[in-house]
């Protein structure tokens, strides 16, 4: 039986794969620093609403297999009445409706992603293993550049269904969640421990547990998904990022598929719920991420300039490390944002 498909015009790429690997080497550069956010950068440049769209819309499909629906099916092919396809045909249907619509965005995506993060992550464990301190503080530095455009998105962003007589209430709730997300998350980074201890990384050299494992991967769906928290910064934080950038170097396939298990049963309620959040609560989840990011950047200023306990010289050219990073990762990023509402005009 001939099957005829159906190439949707409304989701067809206006750029080409070379492009969108681009863009996906340069998400997982930003991904597996400690201080940019794949997803913010995907916001940036503007595909992160067709990626959190495609990638629901592949579940949908896969949904398919099991669960036959003609309405959604007819959205991809040409069905006439009264067909049934059996389990292999519906799997067919799936593969080639998902490769034909969405095949070059995301798997160009994907590949430019897992290109950046193996080669970055040799790169960044020698970083980590020969000047911790200095490492860390360029990761602070390029954190706190980000801030004003997450500031920025939190106050120009609006919430649904908010009316003007409940503006004041809502501005009161959105500083109660940043506050309120800023002292909890201070209070058990600070209390977790040092990420840098007497000049060394104090980060696990390895991730053995199972569901440490788990957790890891869990992680980076959570941060990856939530744009504008970095997953790196995440794993630092609880000790793991090292570790992590270890099973990558040295290639440890059974711990990458635990992780990436973590990932997938993480990832998929998670794209679904953040669609959601960010259609009707989108101020609210802004100042969450931004009250976040501020603890962080309190965790690693305390831990690399106090903490530490680095001599006065050392500290100052920390310092001055910080704050040229900072300066960079804020017109890298206005760059960015410039270059981007170049291509909403044209």
């Amino acid at each position: 039986m001939k099957v005829e498909y159906k190439k949707l015009k409304e989701y067809e790429d206006k750029h080409g794969i070379i492009y969108y690997i681009i863009i996906g080497i340069i998400i997982g550069i930003a991904s597996v620093l400690p201080a940019f956010s794949g997803g913010g950068m995907a916001v940036a440049f503007n595909i992160y609403d067709k990626l959190i769209f495609t990638i629901n819309e592949c579940l949908r499909l896969l949904k398919y297999i099991i669960l036959p629906s003609d309405d959604f099916i007819n959205k991809y092919i040409k069905k006439e009445k009264n067909i049934r396809y059996n389990l292999f045909q519906r799997i067919k249907i799936v593969i080639v409706s998902g490769l034909k619509n969405y095949g070059n965005f995301v798997i160009s995506i994907f590949i430019g992603i897992l290109l950046s993060i193996v080669l970055l992550a040799k790169f960044l464990n020698y970083a980590l293993d020969i000047k911790p301190l200095l490492t860390t503080a360029i990761f602070l530095g390029l954190l706190i550049g980000t801030v004003p455009k997450m500031f920025y998105e939190a106050k120009s962003s609006k919430d649904l269904n908010i009316k003007e007589n409940n503006k004041r209430k809502n501005k009161i709730i959105n500083i109660s969640i940043f506050s309120l997300i800023l002292i909890v998350v201070s209070f058990i980074t600070i209390k977790g421990g040092s990420i840098v201890n007497n000049g060394n990384a104090n980060n696990n050299e390895s991730i053995n547990g199972f569901f440490d494992l788990i957790i890891t991967g869990g992680l980076i769906a959570l941060f990856s998904i939530i744009p504008g928290v970095s997953w790196a910064l995440i794993l630092m934080l609880i000790g793991n990022y090292k570790g992590f950038l270890e099973i990558i170097n040295k290639g440890e396939m059974l711990k990458l598929g635990i992780i990436f298990v973590g990932i997938i049963v993480t990832a998929i309620p998670l794209v679904k719920l953040m669609e959601k959040l960010l259609k009707k609560y989108k101020q609210k989840t802004f100042y969450g991420i931004l009250g976040f990011v501020i603890a962080s950047i309190i965790k690693i200023t305390v831990d690399t300039l106090i903490l530490s306990k680095v001599k006065l010289k050392y500290a100052l050219l920390l310092i001055i490390v910080i704050a040229i990073s900072a300066v960079i990762s804020y017109y890298l990023i206005n760059l960015i944002q410039k270059n981007e509402t170049k291509d909403k005009k044209i």
